[in-house]
């Protein structure tokens, strides 16, 4: 149930942003052979169509879909290879994730297409919830959630509040603030 409204959540997702004509796509982690691919689709003339593929540094509501790299070790869920605050935050905002290959779908047809393929789990560091199987399809569960419910998801930090103790780097600080926030806290 939760992968079928993930699905559809992304579909809805992308739809909006063809019919504005601006895929705002955000990159994570590429190889460099990879972000020059992005960088060309970028470009005015790698694309035919009316949509455009538009780069942009940072996860925000304006973005369209995020772009990490799979994890090829795992087969039985597309898993993003690494645990990045613009994979999280893609993840805590509904927005979908996918793998270098749709780059390439999309140089190959010479226009934005659907995705085959989204990310559906982030790794966690923790032995217990990997062993447990809970962080499979978690990726896939708050892009349901915010299907669902799109103006007021069930977010995982949801009225919940926080207080920082110590001392913290301040880059640090912000991001926590920043990924407790789009987690609903």
């Amino acid at each position: 149930e939760a992968l079928k409204m993930a699905s559809e959540r992304y579909e809805d997702y992308l739809q909006s942003a063809l019919d504005k004509h601006v895929v705002t796509v955000v990159a994570s982690g590429l190889s460099a052979s990879d972000m020059t691919t992005l960088n060309s689709l970028c470009s005015e003339k790698s694309l035919d169509g009316e949509s455009k593929l538009k780069l942009a540094e940072d996860i925000d509501k304006s973005t369209t879909i995020c772009v990490i790299p799979s994890d090829s070790k795992k087969k039985d869920v597309v898993q993003a290879a690494i645990r990045s605050k613009k994979a999280m935050r893609s993840a805590l905002l509904g927005i979908p994730m996918v793998t270098p290959d749709w780059l390439k779908a999309c140089k190959k047809q010479r226009r934005i297409v659907p995705p085959s393929n989204f990310i559906r789990a982030l790794p966690t560091k923790s032995k217990e919830i990997e062993d447990s199987g809970q962080s499979i399809g978690g990726v896939a569960k708050l892009a349901a959630a915010w299907k669902r419910s799109p103006g007021n998801p069930h977010l995982p930090f949801q009225n919940m509040f926080f207080v920082f103790c110590g001392k913290f780097a301040k880059y640090r600080k912000t991001d926590l603030i920043e990924l407790l926030k789009d987690g609903g806290g």
